[in-house]
């Protein structure tokens, strides 16, 4: 029955798990996904130390949050990568919980940053007027 589909459609026999080239995907999906998870939970260890080191920064709160963002976005490629052996039922109820997760923390953080952004620069505006006043 595969052999006859398969037989009719090159996608068919490409997503057979017995085609060297499927597997092939399988193992680069795998690979990718553990590498962009293992960079995504990299750059809040680098924020981190940005909120440590900034002492004078009034909007840590926007970091940790983008923080939150990015450990979320790694973890649903890790969870990716379980998905591959777990059951259909745990992975699919998994991978739901985290991209609800994911998808509201995102949505929070687009929207801080919509506000926030622009205060950032109008506070920079204003401090660049003031040296420029004090140096007249």
């Amino acid at each position: 029955m595969v052999l006859e589909a398969s037989a009719q459609c090159h996608s068919c026999l490409l997503a057979h798990p017995m085609i060297p080239q499927y597997m092939q995907m399988i193992y680069w999906q795998l690979i990718s996904d553990v590498l962009i998870a293992l960079a995504y939970f990299s750059i809040p260890v680098e924020l981190l130390y940005f909120i440590y080191k900034a002492q004078v920064f009034p909007y840590k709160w926007v970091v940790a949050e983008f923080g939150a963002f990015i450990v979320l976005c790694g973890l649903t490629h890790l969870i990716n990568v379980w998905t591959f052996e777990a059951s259909a039922a745990d992975a699919t109820q998994t991978m739901t919980f985290f991209k609800v997760a994911t998808a509201f923390v995102s949505c929070a953080t687009a929207v801080t940053l919509s506000w926030v952004i622009p205060e950032v620069l109008g506070v920079k505006k204003h401090e660049l007027y003031l040296v420029g006043k004090g140096a007249s």
